[in-house]
């Protein structure tokens, strides 16, 4: 391989059930994948192109795509080696990939189609990898037809990685990924959007939901915060942001590991975008329902 750059529901029916096509597709999709081989492989490449230079600035090209969104050559080396190797891993499939996403945004139109997709952040929280922080992952996710069903979180500092598959649970380093126990609202732990990719709105509803008293804890990166979610480290998350490379496979291993997420109106997360922000992440429909409740709390207040 070169290196290059640029059966959940059943339908009830009088003669025995049989699987939708779409649910038949994606079991024919994670049936042609190994899903340990796949994350055997991310581990590697994360080795080779991010821990090496990890806590070594002068081995980086650092650029800004945005103030304060930083992307280096390590973010790129990684998309290209997984790019590469994933589309070798599944023949017929394509990567979505952050990087690749910001030089041509019509690739996100992939995620509309039926075809296999892999999602990919190649280092999620960069500003933390270039400062030092052990806090960065590699975000994997296999989607199709809209579905995630599979996805791979690797913490390359941390030693850790998380999988999940579509109906079989989550795991951490091979330990079962289980959610928090419910608690009331006031006791829990909610992670929210960084301050630093806040805008003035999203600053006023924490501000609010601050003034009550809950603790809130700014994310330290996606990959990081899902993984704690679904380990039931931290309780709850409201998050105002929707790339999909940040959440697609954060969202499956926290639903394996039990947890629920849903918009502000009630749908589910859309890969392809428009969704009815913030999202509200938890451990239960009536922790979902509390989340609700204080956020628009909180919007109706900010407009008074």
């Amino acid at each position: 391989m070169s290196d290059s750059w640029a059966l959940q529901h059943k339908r009830t029916c009088r003669v025995p059930c049989a699987l939708r096509s779409e649910e038949v597709q994606n079991l024919t999709t994670l049936n042609r994948i190994d899903v340990e081989k796949v994350g055997a492989r991310i581990r590697a490449i994360a080795a080779e192109e991010l821990l090496s230079k990890f806590r070594r600035v002068g081995a980086l090209e650092i650029e800004e795509k945005a103030p304060g969104d930083l992307v280096t050559s390590a973010d790129r080396a990684m998309e290209t080696r997984l790019s590469t190797f994933l589309t070798w891993a599944l023949p017929g499939s394509q990567v979505v990939g952050e990087e690749a996403v910001f030089c041509d945004p019509e690739l996100l139109d992939l995620l509309q189609e039926d075809s296999p997709v892999w999602i990919v952040d190649p280092l999620d929280g960069t500003s933390n990898f270039v400062g030092g922080s052990e806090n960065f992952s590699v975000i994997v996710a296999l989607v199709q037809s809209g579905q995630t069903l599979a996805a791979w979180v690797h913490a390359p500092a941390l030693e850790w990685m998380a999988i999940a598959v579509l109906g079989s649970g989550a795991t951490l380093n091979g330990r079962v990924l289980k959610v928090a126990s419910a608690r009331p609202l006031e006791l829990q732990r909610i992670v929210t959007t960084h301050p630093s990719y806040m805008s003035n709105d999203d600053r006023l509803l924490f501000s609010q939901i601050a003034e009550t008293g809950i603790t809130t804890i700014p994310s330290r990166g996606a990959g990081v915060e899902y993984v704690g979610l679904a380990d039931g480290l931290t309780d709850a998350a409201i998050f105002t942001w929707e790339k999909p490379w940040d959440h697609a496979a954060g969202l499956l291993i926290h639903a394996e590991a039990g947890g629920l997420c849903e918009m502000l109106d009630g749908a589910q997360f859309a890969l392809a975008g428009g969704n009815n922000l913030p999202m509200l992440i938890a451990s239960s429909e009536d922790a979902v329902n509390a989340l609700r409740a204080l956020v628009l709390k909180g919007l109706s207040d900010d407009d008074n």
